[in-house]
């Protein structure tokens, strides 16, 4: 390897012109990709910070999937009777939530603690995993619990502009009770 012939630069004391030139367009480029990070996950925090249950509908690759906080009273009240209603399964695989492309369920997680809710429970094809001092599988053959957290999810219209999700989910839903209305 040639040694630098300038002295300054073999010293360290002066950067090639090359770094020079590139500083000022570099420093702005950084910048603004780190703002758009932060700026990027705001919907995303603006879920997690609510009272209640935070739900995600699992739909997308390669981009955040819809989020949205549940904390009335009502909802609870129904989420608890249709965990209830669910009976223990057994379940062989390590969750219930398939690694597949497109609508894979529906994911809660219990953040303020609402009282007769499990810490995180998963739903998808009419299995739940419930995530509570331990884990635990029930079946909901009819799929109501993810009917009507699904259905939530329409009413709030968190798939924005993405016209095509509701329509994913409802053929997935199809199953014996009929699609999602």
């Amino acid at each position: 390897m040639k040694p630098f012939s300038d002295p300054r630069i073999a010293s360290g004391r002066q950067r090639p012109r090359r770094m020079t030139r590139l500083f000022p367009i570099a420093l702005p480029v950084a910048m603004l990709a780190l703002l758009a990070c932060a700026t990027n996950g705001s919907a995303a925090q603006d879920a997690e910070s609510g009272d209640g249950l935070q739900v995600t509908v699992m739909i997308y690759s390669g981009r955040p999937d819809p989020t949205f906080t549940i904390d009335d009273e009502a909802t609870f009240e129904e989420l608890r009777g249709a965990l209830s209603a669910a009976e223990r399964a057994d379940f062989e695989g390590e969750t219930v939530i398939p690694s597949i492309l497109g609508y894979k369920g529906v994911r809660v997680e219990n953040r303020s603690g609402v009282a007769g809710l499990p810490a995180v429970f998963l739903v998808y094809d009419g299995a739940i995993e419930v995530r509570d001092r331990g884990r635990r599988f029930l079946a909901d053959p009819d799929r109501r619990l993810e009917r009507s957290l699904i259905q939530e999810a329409t009413e709030r219209d968190v798939f924005g502009d993405d016209e095509r999700a509701p329509g994913i989910i409802r053929e997935d839903l199809g199953g014996p009770s009929g699609p999602v209305s």
